[in-house]
């Protein structure tokens, strides 16, 4: 429920959200809704959070995700792992939340991409 909440947070207070011209993207996975990721700068660093919820019955869940930051033109340059918590089992409707914490410096032109990791 506090991750929830924090989300929440970041979407209701905009002026806590990053600065400049970050983009993140989640990549999708199949028969899964993307929960979009919000990205807020903390005092202990940069707060990553998202998720997938399941819309098929034996859909595999993604297991964790890569967070990965890349510079204007592309170039990745750091990246962060985060497991995906949440209702278990393929058949669970439920979601599955990540959240991670990096000690990143954003650049204008930066994007985080997140890539989850399924495993069949």
């Amino acid at each position: 429920m506090m991750r929830f909440s924090l989300m929440l947070l970041a979407i209701a207070a905009p002026a806590l959200a990053l600065a400049g011209e970050t983009t993140i993207t989640a990549q999708p996975v199949d028969h899964f809704r993307t929960i979009k990721p919000v990205a807020v700068e903390t005092d202990n660093g940069l707060l990553i959070e998202g998720g997938y919820c399941r819309q098929a019955r034996f859909a595999a869940r993604p297991q964790n995700v890569r967070i990965v930051k890349m510079d204007a033109a592309g170039t990745e340059t750091a990246s962060e792992t985060a497991h995906v918590l949440g209702a278990t089992g393929n058949r669970s409707q439920g979601c599955g939340y990540y959240a991670a914490r990096a000690q990143w410096a954003l650049s204008q032109g930066d994007k985080i991409e997140i890539q989850p990791n399924v495993k069949q």
